[in-house]
């Protein structure tokens, strides 16, 4: 889940390379040793036929190479948590991961946008906050809206 307009999180988390290699399968780990192995030898290849001025270059840059593809970037927290968890309702107002809308919220939209992969709640006024969620629970959260604030008016987009 991820609200934007007024909270805008850092989309992208770089893994520790522990947890990058753990994430890994067998197959990714066994391929991407290879590759360094492979890229280590063709650099001592290269460096006996030109010369060694290039070698600490080369193998430094297939070094980080290893490393970046290891750690790279992970998938979004706010993807991985869901909507309905962070939906409530107290004494007929609507709370949205712990923050309460104001009273006078009578409106809000529900989309998607099956290119992106993401729904969102926006709120029914210009520039008003927007929290995006999984597509697959777009259909869980308008029925929760739906049973627990009928008054509240859901334009679905």
């Amino acid at each position: 889940m991820k609200k934007s307009n007024i909270f805008r999180p850092n989309h992208n988390s770089r893994l520790t390379f522990r947890n990058g290699w753990r994430r890994l399968s067998k197959a990714k780990k066994a391929i991407s040793l290879l590759f360094l192995l492979l890229w280590s030898f063709m650099c001592v290849v290269a460096s006996l036929s030109e010369g060694r001025s290039y070698l600490l270059i080369l193998v430094i840059s297939g070094v980080s190479l290893f490393i970046t593809y290891v750690t790279q970037t992970a998938k979004p927290t706010w993807q991985n948590d869901s909507l309905l968890a962070a939906l409530a309702v107290n004494n007929g107002q609507l709370s949205i991961a712990g923050e309460t809308l104001p009273a006078h919220v009578t409106k809000l939209v529900l989309g998607k946008d099956p290119d992106q992969g993401i729904a969102f709640i926006q709120l029914a006024w210009n520039n008003g906050d927007e929290w995006q969620f999984a597509i697959e629970e777009y259909q869980a959260v308008a029925q929760y809206l739906a049973q627990n604030l009928p008054q509240l008016n859901v334009v679905h987009e």
